[in-house]
């Protein structure tokens, strides 16, 4: 029984400590607002930064130390709800100049002054957005190099990844070839396409890489150097190299790992394509969770 009444004085005890802590706490807090107001300036917390940081993909942690975050957090999310119903109208009434082109533009500010302030699903369907309007075979150059820019801006492999979202391959690499290898009417240029290719290869499916290699293996001939040079560099801005090791065993660099080796070691020194397979292995090697095979 005296353990018992000993266990429960403590525990009022107890209570009685942490509720003058708290106490404490608040009026310490209220010390330092006064004293802020005394002297001319406002004390401010992170608590709309915690409170806000999980309805969205990532934010500016930075906004939420101003007096009139809850105006800016107002603002932003009014401003992204303007951007999505722009582009929206703007697809439909096909105004790609003054519409698309317009809130594109709204759209990269958006990203510059709030990062990825908006939800995955809202965060998956911009990607899918500006993805198809580099296919979109009857937009201008200028809307399409748009694209290719914000594209990248928008793609992020730690918050999205092939789980959340899988692009098509064949479309961009159809578009690929026309600008790099045939007529390119458009007069797009290549490396912006390709830009946006190094972006978004990390979504593809997994069957992506069997069906590139399925592709592109016609191009080999170690004795030409050009239809090497076209190979690799396919290889290299196509094939998705970000697979767990698992996924490289069944999908990934098991299917091509000991091919492009023994390419590299019978390439010359001064061959135009060696330094593309070195980029190919250093990406490869770079995965902490990959062990070359």
């Amino acid at each position: 029984m005296r353990g018992l009444l000993t266990l429960i004085g403590l525990s009022d005890r107890c209570e009685v400590l942490n509720t003058d802590d708290e106490y404490d706490d608040e009026a310490k807090t209220k010390l330092k607002e006064e004293e802020g107001e005394r002297n001319g300036y406002m004390y401010t917390n992170a608590e709309g930064y915690l409170r806000d940081k999980r309805k969205f993909q990532r934010t500016r942690r930075e906004y939420s130390y101003l007096p009139y975050y809850e105006n800016i957090s107002r603002n932003a999310s009014f401003w992204l709800e303007q951007i999505k119903a722009g582009l929206a109208a703007s697809t439909l009434s096909y105004t790609t100049d003054s519409g698309i082109s317009f809130w594109m533009n709204q759209l990269s500010q958006y990203l510059n002054r709030f990062y990825y302030r908006f939800s995955k699903a809202d965060h998956i369907k911009l990607i899918k957005f500006v993805y198809n309007v580099i296919l979109e075979p009857d937009y201008d150059r200028r809307l399409i190099h748009k694209a290719c820019s914000l594209i990248k801006t928008l793609i992020n492999d730690e918050i999205i990844k092939r789980n959340d979202l899988t692009l098509p391959w064949r479309p961009i690499y159809d578009l690929y070839i026309e600008v790099t290898y045939q007529r390119n009417c458009k007069d797009l240029d290549t490396t912006n396409i390709r830009s946006a290719i190094l972006a978004v290869k990390e979504l593809f499916p997994l069957t992506a890489t069997k069906e590139i290699l399925d592709e592109i293996r016609p191009f080999i001939d170690v004795w030409n150097d050009y239809a090497m040079a076209k190979f690799v560099s396919l290889f290299s801005a196509f094939v998705p190299l970000k697979m767990s090791s698992e996924e490289h065993d069944l999908y990934g660099a098991g299917q091509w790992y000991e091919e492009m080796w023994y390419f590299y070691n019978f390439v010359e020194v001064n061959s135009s394509w060696e330094s593309r397979i070195q980029h190919v292995f250093s990406a490869y090697a770079f995965q902490p969770s990959i062990f070359f095979l």
